[in-house]
């Protein structure tokens, strides 16, 4: 896929404006895919999460890293079916969070496939910050894509 199609695939992503994660498709192919998405400054998702100091919560981050490494790429994996709608469903989620991430941070997302076989993907993911590449999340995690 050349990099003026990796738009498609954010097109296809099952999420409103307000919870897509995904600012733009660096690279991807049948084994990887790597993403960028900058955290706004400010967002109803942090706020609450701690009274004293602002933080993205683990939650998000999870999701942030299953929006690239489960969903994009699954939607990546299943193009040659264009009419499918992936409706995924977690199935398996180990998760590490290395440093806490902050607002107004810009972040790198790769994922790696494990493997992809009777509609489950399985996929090694890190969460990274832009500037200096610290690692701040890991996961392994699966889902079942449902259409």
């Amino acid at each position: 896929m050349k990099t003026q199609d990796y738009q498609y695939i954010i097109d296809r992503m099952p999420y409103g404006k307000d919870f897509l994660f995904i600012d733009k498709i660096i690279s991807v192919d049948g084994t990887h895919i790597k993403s960028e998405y900058h955290l706004p400054e400010h967002s109803v998702l942090y706020q609450g999460h701690f009274k004293d100091i602002t933080v993205v919560p683990g939650v998000i981050l999870l999701e942030i890293m299953g929006q690239t490494g489960l969903v994009a790429q699954s939607i990546y994996l299943n193009k040659d079916e264009p009419n499918k709608t992936v409706l995924p469903l977690v199935s398996l989620i180990n998760a590490e969070f290395h440093s806490i991430c902050f607002p107004n941070t810009k972040l790198i997302i790769n994922s790696e496939v494990i493997y992809f076989r009777h509609k489950v993907l399985k996929a090694k993911m890190g969460l990274y910050k832009s500037d200096d590449m610290s690692l701040i999340a890991s996961s392994t995690s699966s889902i079942n894509v449902r259409n």
